[in-house]
């Protein structure tokens, strides 16, 4: 498999693309050994997962040509031949990697095809059928672009907070997108934003999106089956959205955070990200940049980096003077003065549930551990 990757050349093309299996697919294994033999036949990199629920991936190749051999491919391998292809009628989303000086060689360090429990995780409390039964109006971006411009509607950014930190829609009062302040894995955005607020977005038009329309589907889902009708989902979400409306037609600002080595592709309207620490206009994110408690990226600026040791996200600001992971730079009353801060942090009311708590407490044993090590000289 090394062998094969190393031969490939540079990947100029990279493929999105989801279906989920309605009914469910028992056969997965057949699947699986395809799209690996597949990929690396083609020289191909990226992710691929495959449940009995769908499949969902990102695949880099040398060119379309080469792409569109795997789009033939897939759609015509079945695992029963007496049954036509599960993968066929897959909306297959595009992007092209610049071929410009520093642009890097490949997008993905390698090819992953694995089995999962879920295409899109939520913990099991969305499944594939819930998709089918309850799953919103599809809409097309001209339509979603339409309703923003002129409808009353609450806007819901179904991702994560570093993704809607460097780019998101606008509705027409020109307020940005719902975005769950505490959603950093989309597992809970059922059993926290929908229970939450499924009694006050009941008589509401709620329209979501996220980056190529995945989430959506079972986001839509989650929030019909509790009882709110009128839910539309952005077909192909912002990828095609930016195809149609590259400079973001007024209702989309920033960037489109893709979960490749690119980080962001595409986008327009100008910087909406804004720094943690000053909050100066910025929205490059980086690999090394990311916050010291939860290790989710975060936005923070030339300047800031250099004076800080270790960042927080806006959801743990109020931790930066106690939390720290390297602890060897600080004296003894330097590590008083965070174990005080993190025990009071621990009791407060919006210290969160218990898997906060705990989080706190292995910090301040950490801390104390370090404490001791100071005064025995170590």
């Amino acid at each position: 498999e090394v062998d094969a990757i190393r031969r490939s050349d540079r990947h100029r093309a990279v493929l999105l693309f989801y279906k989920y299996f309605t009914p469910a697919q028992p056969a997965v294994s057949p699947l699986i050994s395809h799209q690996r033999s597949l990929c690396l036949r083609l020289g191909l990199r990226g992710r691929v997962l495959l449940s009995e629920e769908g499949i969902n991936g990102t695949v880099s190749g040398a060119d379309r040509r080469v792409l569109r051999e795997y789009i033939r491919d897939t759609e015509s391998f079945s695992p029963d031949d007496t049954a036509p292809s599960p993968l066929v009628d897959i909306d297959w989303k595009w992007s092209d990697v610049a071929d410009n000086p520093g642009a890097p060689d490949h997008v993905f360090p390698d090819l992953k095809v694995e089995a999962t429990s879920e295409i899109v995780s939520t913990g099991g409390s969305v499944s594939v059928d819930d998709v089918r039964r309850y799953g919103g109006d599809h809409v097309s971006p001209r339509e979603f672009r339409e309703m923003l411009l002129r409808e009353d509607v609450v806007l819901v950014d179904v991702r994560n907070t570093f993704e809607h930190a460097v780019g998101h829609f606008f509705d027409r009062s020109g307020g940005p997108a719902v975005q769950p302040a505490a959603m950093t894995n989309f597992s809970t955005f059922d059993k926290v934003y929908c229970a939450q607020n499924a009694e006050i977005l009941r008589d509401k038009t709620v329209m979501m999106y996220c980056t190529g329309g995945i989430r959506c589907e079972k986001a839509s889902a989650a929030l019909r089956r509790r009882g709110v009708e009128d839910v539309r989902q952005l077909t192909g979400g912002i990828h095609r959205f930016l195809e149609e409306f590259p400079d973001g037609g007024g209702v989309f600002r920033g960037k489109n955070f893709v979960f490749d080595q690119r980080v962001t592709a595409g986008g327009g309207g100008g910087v909406v990200g804004r720094c943690v620490e000053c909050a100066a206009p910025y929205d490059e994110l980086c690999g090394s940049r990311i916050c010291t408690v939860c290790r989710d990226l975060v936005l923070v600026c030339p300047d800031c980096v250099e004076r800080l040791r270790e960042f927080h996200c806006a959801r743990h600001a109020r931790l930066k003077r106690y939390y720290f992971t390297f602890l060897e730079p600080y004296d003894l009353s330097e590590l008083e003065g965070q174990l005080a801060g993190l025990a009071a942090a621990r009791a407060a009311p919006e210290a969160g549930g218990a898997n906060a708590r705990r989080t706190l407490l292995k910090k301040m044993r950490a801390v104390e551990k370090r404490m001791e090590e100071l005064r025995i000289g170590k």
